[in-house]
């Protein structure tokens, strides 16, 4: 189970336009139209900035963008923060050789391999689940529950459509809790209904302290249907506040699904154990030649 991470490269414009002197009027207006304030310079590693004149500026951050090579690195974000475009400038050593702004990860690289992670973390929670003994029983135990919590008539009508389709897998012949919603397989992971012991051997429960477990939904159904991730909408083209918050719920998304990486390498590792020790015996019990053609043979 292994992240697939983006590379930084792969968002980095690099048909870069680059301020003029004898230009500081078309400059300008492409400024306003694209509500940015910054152009880059051709031939020094700085840029030129709009404050009332256009003021050169040195970039101080280059050695740092050296050494990060993931389009989702924490610093990355503090970057984009540091200045009213939300923009950052790469170099080449000598001078800017492409421009990264938040709007670039509304791209098809960054949609299909967040859809790929989403697809290996989902088929592997179910996996956990099973691995650790949860059926459709367990569901419907689940989902009665949340519906003898609710008090208003439309939840209880909803948990009751979640028991009526999970009933009707066995039925179908579907995996264990094959049709159990993404938002569901996640609350269940958590959820109070597990005792302390239960929610320690699923082992997600720790990874969601520091942010809501509804971001990672929203962040799913975000990929899943193509939606906007730079807050574009009638009245702006673009939103750094919502752009932060998809690109939190990234980071986020990752430490849970490294978390449960790691819980199925450990369940795994005690089928392995077993499968090594049966195969040593049935080793044990071969002459020398046996031996050594088996090894030849099949290594």
């Amino acid at each position: 189970m292994d992240w697939k991470r983006i590379p930084l490269e792969s968002i980095v414009t690099k048909k870069v336009i680059y301020f003029d002197e004898g230009k500081k009027t078309i400059c300008k207006r492409i400024c306003d139209i694209l509500m940015i304030d910054c152009f880059p310079d051709l031939h020094e590693n700085k840029y030129w900035i709009f404050q009332k004149k256009w003021e050169s500026k040195d970039i101080n951050y280059s050695d740092l963008l050296y050494s990060i090579t993931d389009a989702f690195d924490l610093q990355l974000k503090d970057l984009f923060a540091k200045n009213a475009s939300n923009i950052i400038f790469t170099s080449n050593g000598y001078r800017i050789d492409g421009v990264i702004h938040f709007t670039n990860y509304e791209s098809r690289e960054v949609f299909i391999t967040l859809y790929h992670n989403f697809h290996v973390f989902e088929r592997n929670l179910r996996l956990l689940l099973r691995m650790l003994g949860y059926n459709v029983n367990s569901f419907l135990k689940y989902f009665d529950f949340k519906k003898r919590g609710s008090k208003k008539e439309d939840d209880v009508k909803f948990w009751n459509q979640k028991i009526k389709r999970i009933k009707g897998e066995e039925l179908e012949g579907l995996k264990p809790f094959e049709t159990v919603e993404f938002s569901d397989l996640l609350n269940f992971a958590v959820s109070s209904i597990h005792t302390p012991e239960e929610l320690m051997e699923i082992g997600l429960k720790d990874g969601i302290r520091n942010f809501k477990l509804n971001n990672i939904v929203i962040l799913r159904n975000t990929i899943m249907h193509s939606r906007v991730i730079s807050g574009e909408n009638i009245y702006l083209p673009h939103s750094f506040e919502k752009f932060e918050e998809f690109f939190n719920s990234v980071v986020n998304f990752k430490k849970l699904f490294m978390i449960l990486s790691n819980r199925i390498s450990i369940l795994s590792a005690g089928n392995i154990s077993q499968q090594n020790k049966a195969l040593l015996d049935m080793i044990d019990s071969m002459d020398d030649q046996a031996i050594n053609n088996y090894f030849y043979s099949n290594f």
